[in-house]
């Protein structure tokens, strides 16, 4: 509706305008035409403004209300709401105020000077906030207009400002905590690494006394060799921890004997067990089954810690290890639980809760100088999770401890169970190694570890020749005859991955063995897309070594890469 049309239709008395038209007239010498121009302007104003308002008069029964209302409250027209009450849109009451009349309540409002807050009500029913600035019509004392804002939006801003603060405030404490998890890794790796570093280094030195007697020697040697395996695992454990939560560690399902699997690892712990005198037994329930999809490396990984760890907190006892199966609706052998327990220190229950996060132990085992990394029960537990299994602990303190290892068989048919498998550990055979002979070009740019690896390979009755980088590897390679390469990946000038794609790509068919101090999933793959046969990590194990050197210059040789 125009102004004009508007001005005609606002209900308002003609003794008012007219008293106001005359006041108009005397003091500010305008004339009729003038009074209604200011009229129309009002009205115009009201058509443009983005704010609400209202008319009404002090009984409380609206007179106008502007096009912004009416979008405010779900109105179409303005009809809809002249003559009807002001409390259909503003709720003007209170519990307070209920028995006192409207004009009572605004005779107190107006004297205000700040906007009010209260709720607004839509034609559909619902509610929203709004802010009522009330004030008394300039030229009708006895009407009120309301100059109504929607908070809606304000709110709207309030609360994603708010969200906005904790979400930052959240990001920060994460953030503090992430920090201090970060410097108390640091501070227990440190540890960790410099307690075995001090023996090796210690022994190392002493073993430089000429006057040595050969008894304190070998306790000397011993002691270094223990302290860097130490080291080698508490790297392998951090390796381990940090695939996991990276998400970069890989899980291969295969199908593998649990009782086989069983009798590898108590063949492994077994010795360990009798040299504290511990008596290590093995039962199986109900309900085995001789075949369950997992990866065995991972489950093997899981028990090697379980075992290690009650025999290392068993002053006294037996450890025991049994395995059940657990049957599905269709008589399918559908989990297999593993237990381990220990007649050992025990586990207080204030601590159970910590057990499976990182560098922690108990109590119980710092004051028996039982020292670790705390790593391997946190391992352990995500291992589980990955296996899509779980990992729970029961323990007494002082009586004994048990831990149980739950994972899915993977099986769909039932399999009629096996008998255990039994290994005799005192009576196993021990082969004699395979005599070797050949050529093997050695690529290492470490001096230290390059006479390391050529005294090993020599002590096998091996040639060994040597290059620095791989430039100079695939020169000798191409110039002579070898039976094997071994390559170390890592070198300057050209390393040891296009080393092996340039000698594949000449056509050179040599087995060619990656060594890498690289040990991270992935990393055999990468080795193996280059061109090389087989994959050694460092540090070099003697035993591991020798079995591939067995492999490729005997029974393999002759081997590529696809094979």
């Amino acid at each position: 509706m125009n102004p004009a049309a508007r001005q005609a239709e606002w209900p308002v008395t003609a003794a008012a305008s007219s008293h106001d038209d005359e006041h108009c007239r005397r003091h500010c010498g305008a004339d009729q035409a003038t009074v209604a121009g200011n009229q129309f302007g009002f009205l115009s104003l009201l058509e443009a403004l983005s704010d609400g308002v209202l008319i009404f008069q002090e009984e409380g029964i609206i007179r106008l209300a502007n096009p912004a209302a009416l979008r405010m409250f779900g109105y179409e027209r303005e009809s809809d709401l002249a003559g009807r009450p002001v409390d259909l849109l503003l709720t003007m009451t209170t519990a307070a105020t209920a028995s006192e009349s409207l004009a009572t309540i605004l005779a107190d409002y107006l004297q205000r000077p700040q906007p009010l807050e209260m709720p607004g009500r839509r034609a559909a029913g619902s509610t929203f906030p709004v802010q009522v600035s009330l004030n008394r019509h300039p030229r009708f004392p006895d009407q009120v207009v309301a100059i109504i804002r929607d908070l809606t939006p304000l709110q709207d801003k309030e609360m994603e400002l708010r969200s906005s603060r904790l979400a930052l405030r959240q990001a920060k404490d994460q953030a503090d905590v992430a920090n201090q998890a970060k410097s108390l890794f640091l501070a227990n790796i440190s540890h960790e690494i410099r307690t075995p570093m001090t023996a090796i280094l210690g022994y190392a030195e002493l073993l430089l006394d000429p006057h040595l007697p050969a008894a304190q020697r070998l306790h000397h040697v011993q002691t270094i060799i223990r302290n860097g395996e130490h080291l080698l695992a508490l790297l392998n454990d951090v390796l381990d921890l940090a695939q996991i939560d990276a998400n970069q560690l890989h899980i291969a399902h295969t199908n593998c004997s649990p009782h086989r699997l069983v009798a590898e690892v108590t063949s492994l712990m077994r010795v360990r067990a009798l040299e504290k005198e511990l008596h290590l037994e093995i039962s199986y329930g109900d309900h085995v089954p001789t075949l369950i999809q997992t990866d065995p490396t991972r489950l093997r990984q899981i028990l090697l810690n379980l075992l290690s760890n009650a025999i290392k907190y068993t002053p006294q006892g037996q450890i025991g290890l049994r395995l059940e199966g657990h049957l599905g609706p269709d008589e399918t052998p559908t989990h297999l639980s593993i237990e381990v327990k220990d007649t050992g220190i025990g586990i207080e229950p204030e601590q159970i809760h910590r057990l499976f996060e990182p560098f922690q132990n108990c109590k119980e085992a710092a004051d028996l100088h039982h020292h670790g990394t705390g790593l391997g029960l946190s391992i352990c537990r995500r291992l589980a999770h990955l296996l899509t299994g779980q990992l729970s602990v029961q323990s007494q303190p002082g009586v004994d401890s048990t831990f149980t290892l739950i994972i899915p068989t993977g099986i769909d048919t039932p399999i009629e169970a096996a008998p255990p498998v039994h290994t005799d550990t005192t009576s196993s055979p021990t082969l004699a190694p395979q005599p070797l002979t050949g050529r093997v070009l050695l690529v290492e740019d470490c001096a230290d570890n390059q006479r390391l690896i050529s005294l090993l390979l020599r002590r096998e009755g091996l040639q060994v020749e040597t290059a620095d980088n791989g430039r100079q590897a695939t020169r000798l390679a191409l110039d002579h005859a070898y039976d094997l390469v071994l390559m170390d990946m890592q070198m300057p000038d050209m390393d040891g991955y296009t080393a092996s794609s340039f000698l594949r790509t000449a056509g050179y068919i040599t087995p060619i063995i990656a060594i890498t101090a690289y040990a991270l999933d992935g990393d055999r793959e990468r080795c193996l897309r280059a061109g090389c046969n087989d994959y050694l990590s460092k540090p070099i194990q003697p035993a591991q070594l020798r079995r591939l050197l067995q492999c490729y210059l005997s029974t393999c040789t002759g081997r590529t890469p696809s094979d």
